[in-house]
């Protein structure tokens, strides 16, 4: 059975769900119940579960925010044709709370690579938490100019 990695909007979770439960690349989020979008990148079996969980629990525990998430993601941007384990190795120096990483992630270089592609997903999720500051129209539904604050 494969597992596709989603992500919810709603509470932000990160996920790897049944490939056969996503329809229409959506699936329901188990932790809040909303919808969540299949992300792109790479699919999992069943024996990767334990090793997504741990490194998503890693990552929680280093309260990366979405901005830092965004920037770690780019360290992992040329993981595909990079020696397998750069990238983590990189992490983990940027961020040394994700020292962890390398005592969770076996040294062997298949295992570098799928975990740097399950960084790279979960990261990316991480980043799409970011506010959407700045993005509120100008000018209301009415017609009538919004206020900046100030009077």
């Amino acid at each position: 059975m494969r597992f596709i990695p989603t992500h919810c909007e709603a509470c932000t979770r990160t996920a790897l769900v049944r490939q056969d439960a996503i329809v229409g690349g959506r699936a329901p989020c188990e932790q809040c119940g909303g919808a969540t979008f299949s992300m792109p990148g790479e699919s999992y079996g069943s024996e990767d579960m334990a090793l997504f969980e741990e490194l998503r629990s890693v990552l929680a525990q280093a309260n990366i925010s979405p901005g830092n998430a965004a920037a770690l993601r780019g360290e992992l941007a040329g993981r595909t044709s990079a020696e397998p384990g750069r990238g983590l190795k990189r992490l983990t120096q940027l961020v040394p709370a994700l020292g962890l990483l390398e005592l969770i992630v076996p040294g062997r270089p298949s295992a570098l690579r799928k975990a740097e592609g399950m960084l790279a997903t979960l990261l990316d999720g991480l980043a799409r938490a970011r506010t959407r500051s700045g993005t509120m129209s100008a000018v209301s539904s009415s017609g009538q100019e919004r206020g900046n604050g100030t009077r």
